[in-house]
């Protein structure tokens, strides 16, 4: 095709690259070594400009007033002689671009970058639909979406697919009507209609890229966690339901709350891109009027949308698949370590009413101990008073087993019971230790030893009175006697 029949002229390539705010100036040195730009006279306080006028290249570097995290570097490649073909200048300024040393590493903090190829229709040509034939064998597809805008038209052709950190390419084809401001108002410079809608929709691709191939292995550790938490949240709720409480369900709950904290992780991450997706979809809805288009149907504007639209759903559904795994886990840890904590307590009650139990028996050993050493007080008094020989001739004279001769008691009394009141007070006795057993088996054991000292308290005091009294009674005995024989 020659330039006769060409419908197009005065080639531009125009390249803004956007990235975060204070990291483009080792880009922007590597440009200007490039391209031999000089710093420019004009320069602004607000944007830095290097020129070479002899090949027509610009470099403008800006941040964007309203987007306080973005700044902005624009490229412009011109036709010095405005004789060159079309094509063959575009194809001349991308390889210029492209020959900057170490892009593909300088270009590394960027969110994205847009090249767009524009030309000027010549006079009395005529939009169309689709571009002019020469524009579409240079690119071999045709384009995405297209829109008209004030001074001319715009085709999308391309966008980044992001299956690799150095595809962040968007290109578009713009052709201006002669003497439009096309250029001047929406491509170049601070306020150009363009920059805001195009800075989203990188940030929107960036975003997907970064969860979706940068984060690709993460997505299926991700997805192979969320399996192993269903399967395993399934098999516990199973065993809940057959009330097939094992000791090993113990490690089961372990290995589940385990996987719970890295899904947390997760979901806390998807859950950032989500809101940031969410916020990026507000602020294109927000600024596309910006766009300056006169197409109402809005076909770029919609595209752009759809892309971010659908990585607001994707993280949305990688949301909802985490937190629906966390809830499952959780209701079956719930239940599980609700009926482990059950039969932890069911344990726990029966090992103290057991130790209780053994408590009771112990205080109830010691009371008999007390028992017995409170009759020991008594048996002196017997032996002393012929009480036990009286008692010891009563059961041989009943049952006739000679426990006289085993207890080597050889000498009786001459009547059955010779003192009677140690009988009495031996019965009386005995009466008042089974009162005190029956207590210590059915009351508390701290209560029934109280009451058991205080009965052994006074048994003992009355046993000490009546011996004070007989010992006082004999000596009065003997003082009769004494006087008698005197």
């Amino acid at each position: 095709m020659t330039q006769s029949q060409s419908v197009i002229r005065d080639a531009a390539l125009f390249a803004t690259l956007y990235g975060k705010q204070g990291q483009l100036v080792e880009l922007v040195e590597a440009f200007r070594v490039s391209f031999h730009l000089k710093e420019d006279s004009r320069k602004s306080a607000y944007i830095d400009k290097f020129t070479n006028r002899n090949e027509k290249i610009y470099l403008f570097h800006f941040n964007l007033p309203i987007v306080e995290d973005t700044s902005i570097i624009q490229l412009i490649f011109g036709d010095p002689t405005k004789k060159m073909p079309v094509i063959k200048a575009w194809e001349k300024f991308k390889n210029k671009f492209d020959s900057v040393e170490n892009l593909d590493v300088l270009l590394n903090p960027l969110w994205g970058y847009t090249l767009v190829y524009q030309a000027d229709l010549i006079s009395g040509a005529k939009f169309s639909e689709s571009l002019p034939d020469e524009v579409t064998d240079m690119f071999s597809f045709e384009a995405l979406a297209t829109s008209s805008v004030i001074g001319g038209k715009l085709w999308l052709i391309n966008i980044p697919i992001r299956t690799s950190k150095s595809d962040m390419e968007t290109v578009y084809v713009a052709l201006a009507s002669p003497k439009s401001k096309l250029v001047t108002n929406f491509l170049v410079g601070v306020g150009a209609d363009i920059l805001i809608p195009d800075l989203i929709s990188h940030k929107g691709h960036h975003q997907r890229y970064e969860y979706g191939y940068e984060l690709k292995e993460g997505l299926n550790k991700y997805a192979e966690y969320i399996k192993n938490m269903h399967d395993e949240s399934n098999n516990l709720l199973l065993k809940f339901k057959a009330k097939d409480f094992q000791p090993e369900l113990s490690s089961h709950v372990n290995n589940l709350e385990e996987k719970y904290s890295k899904i947390t992780m997760w979901v806390s991450e998807f859950q950032r891109f989500h809101i940031s997706f969410q916020q990026q979809l507000n602020n294109y809805d927000l600024t596309k009027h910006l766009f300056g288009t006169e197409d109402k149907e809005e076909k770029i504007i919609k595209f752009h949308r759809r892309h971010i639209l659908a990585g607001l759903q994707e993280t949305k559904n990688l949301v909802y698949k985490g937190q629906n795994a966390l809830e499952t886990a959780k209701i079956a840890v719930e239940s599980i370590t609700r009926v482990m904590n059950f039969e932890q307590a069911e344990t726990a009650k029966k090992e103290v009413a057991t130790q209780e139990r053994r408590q009771r028996q112990l205080d109830i050993t010691l009371a008999l101990v007390g028992i017995v050493l409170g009759m020991a007080i008594g048996i002196p008094e017997w032996i002393d008073d012929e009480f036990f020989a009286d008692f010891v001739y009563q059961l041989d004279y009943w049952t006739g087993i000679g426990m006289g001769n085993w207890l080597g008691v050889s000498e009786y009394s001459n009547a059955p019971w010779q003192n009677y009141n140690d009988l009495i007070l031996f019965c009386f006795r005995s009466f008042w230790f089974f009162i005190v057993l029956m207590f210590i088996r059915y009351l508390d054991p701290n209560v029934a030893l109280k009451r058991l000292r205080w009965i052994v308290g006074n048994v003992e005091e009355k046993s000490v009175l009546e011996e004070k009294s007989n010992i006082d009674a004999s000596i009065v005995n003997e003082l009769q006697e004494t006087i008698e024989q005197t």
